[in-house]
């Protein structure tokens, strides 16, 4: 929705912390709701992965009373039972860690808004401005708002990383079966979750009260920023890439004006600022969001199953 609202916007590219190329408020924020559309993928595939009962395995070399494992795990909700007993306790903790490594992944996509929006929202960017519902104030310094939120979610990424590096060191150098070392699993899993779970949440109520200094965003597109463009100009006239990039970049001086949204306008390859593509992002998480509604119907109807008897 942030990306819609601002798909005009320009702003600067960069790379190696320099100015690059011209970019727009649309495309940043597009290439989150991207990164975090495709996570949703591997989320699938864990699901996938965890969706099977390990119930009637016993501790781990099945038991001597003939059981239907089959029945609980259809009555419990799960597509399938997980057949081999020694891999019901071997898979302890791996599972989990291939849960956590996704909340990492979820985390640092987190990670980069917040560590931009950390540095665009400074007085030397200035390239947003924050409400003060998300800024706090300092202990001395009256001037101070500060996005603490921001800094927060950065450093706690550390501990979702951290979370997952432990659970595999805890799942490392067993044998095959029960450990009474895996009772800690549930702990780092729980916590990482809640860790995100609350990222998320920030992270959305920050896109709601942040808003584009346009003027800003302008005074950081200088001629340099279409050095790249120019040099393409070049190449349609039939000039080598190589001898192009040559003139302009040994006299910077020669880069015309550019008209900003002409440029970003006639970009019109897939993902460039004239073709966001963000209807197919939007598309893909709306797919997501009826799974996940489908999903939570079926957990809700064991759930009141389970009560009911």
């Amino acid at each position: 929705d942030f990306a819609r609202k601002h798909e005009w916007v320009p702003m600067c590219g960069y790379t190696h912390m320099q100015r690059a190329m011209p970019s727009s408020v649309g495309q940043w924020a597009g290439a989150f709701a991207e990164e975090l559309a495709d996570i949703l993928y591997l989320w699938d595939g864990v699901y996938q992965l965890s969706d099977m009962s390990p119930l009637g395995s016993g501790a781990g070399f099945g038991v001597s009373i003939d059981v239907d494992r089959e029945y609980t795990a259809n009555e419990l909700g799960f597509s399938r039972v997980q057949n081999n007993p020694i891999y019901c306790q071997n898979s302890r903790g791996k599972i989990e860690v291939q849960f956590l490594n996704l909340l990492s992944q979820t985390a640092l996509a987190l990670n980069k808004i917040a560590t931009d929006l950390v540095l665009f929202t400074t007085a030397e960017f200035a390239f947003f401005s924050a409400s003060d519902s998300i800024t706090t104030g300092s202990s001395i310094m009256p001037q101070k708002k500060n996005l603490d939120v921001m800094e927060l979610l950065r450093g706690k990424t550390f501990q979702v990383l951290g979370l997952e590096s432990a659970m595999k060191n805890l799942v490392t150098n067993l044998i095959s079966g029960y450990h009474r070392d895996l009772q800690d699993t549930k702990r780092m899993l729980i916590q990482a979750l809640s860790m995100v779970k609350e990222f998320l949440a920030v992270v959305e109520v920050t896109f709601s009260h942040i808003t584009p200094d346009e003027k800003k965003l302008a005074e950081a597109l200088d001629k340099t920023v279409f050095a790249t463009d120019y040099a393409y100009m070049k190449v349609k006239e039939g000039v080598p890439f190589r001898q192009a990039y040559q003139e302009v970049g040994s006299n910077l001086k020669i880069i015309p004006d550019f008209d900003v949204l002409q440029n970003m306008r006639e970009k019109q390859h897939r993902g460039a600022t004239g073709n966001l593509g963000l209807e197919a992002t939007a598309k893909r998480l709306s797919q997501e969001r009826q799974n996940a509604q489908k999903a939570h119907e079926v957990y809700e109807a064991v759930a009141n199953k389970l009560i009911g008897a």
